[in-house]
């Protein structure tokens, strides 16, 4: 077997930077994977330590509940304008179940008022 060797030098050192390569790879894969994972944490983490905006309030909305006139809605003048949201979101829901149901009348008119083919049969006889 030393002969082997002996004569596949050239087959060694081509296995052998083929090893450098492979693990040279194999690392730089690693770390791209690392990274993968752990730059998604790091946003998740910026994000939670970030206080919530408060969402910008517009004119007719201050005009309507700022009722201390400072500009802003404090806690109580936004529950009363979140409140009103939810008041007015129900009745929208309402009135759609309203027209909703009425349609599904008007549907049940139009066939009792429509000849059926039994009775156009029993007309004709």
């Amino acid at each position: 077997m030393p002969g082997f060797w002996l004569v596949n030098d050239d087959l060694r050192a081509m296995l052998g930077a083929s090893m450098k390569t492979s693990r040279i790879i194999l690392t730089v894969c690693l770390l791209a994977l690392a990274c993968a994972f752990a730059v998604p944490s790091t946003i998740a983490a910026e994000k939670a330590e970030k206080p919530k905006k408060e969402k910008k309030v517009g004119p007719r909305i201050l005009k309507k509940f700022d009722k201390d006139g400072d500009g802003q809605l404090n806690d109580e003048e936004r529950a009363e304008w979140e409140a009103d949201k939810a008041r007015k979101r129900e009745e929208r829901k309402a009135k759609k179940a309203a027209e909703q149901k009425a349609g599904e009348q008007d549907d049940d008119d139009e066939d009792e008022d429509a000849p059926s083919a039994n009775g156009a049969a029993e007309k004709a006889n």
